[in-house]
């Protein structure tokens, strides 16, 4: 926890989100961050996604990266070892879950 002054006559405490704490236990820590980020669909690309899951598939905090890029809604790049195409499959995975443990509530009309 930092704490900076304000004017100079108050501190102010500026603290991390609650999810942050598990970046700095990512793998991908001092990795250049471009390689998470592949642009293209060629065989150089296909390679860098290839590079960028196999860190992730190590990383002792890849569920947390996974839960938060569903969570935040990441469109771009690779977080908890999955695409951002893999990742859209998985919000609709989710989805449906959800829409299947919902009941239905029925009301008096209907039968």
């Amino acid at each position: 926890m930092e704490t900076f002054r304000q004017d100079y006559s108050s501190p102010v405490t500026f603290r991390q989100p609650p999810d942050a704490d598990w970046r700095h236990q990512a793998s991908c820590v001092g990795v250049d961050l471009e390689l998470f980020f592949p642009l293209g669909e060629g065989g150089s690309t296909l390679n860098q996604v290839k590079q960028a899951k196999a860190i992730c598939a190590s990383c002792p905090v890849n569920r947390a990266c996974l839960d938060f890029a569903l969570r935040t809604g990441l469109e771009f790049g690779i977080f908890g070892g999955q695409t951002e195409s893999e990742r859209r499959g998985t919000r609709d995975e989710l989805n449906r879950r959800r829409l299947m443990a919902t009941p239905i509530s029925h009301t008096a009309d209907q039968p």
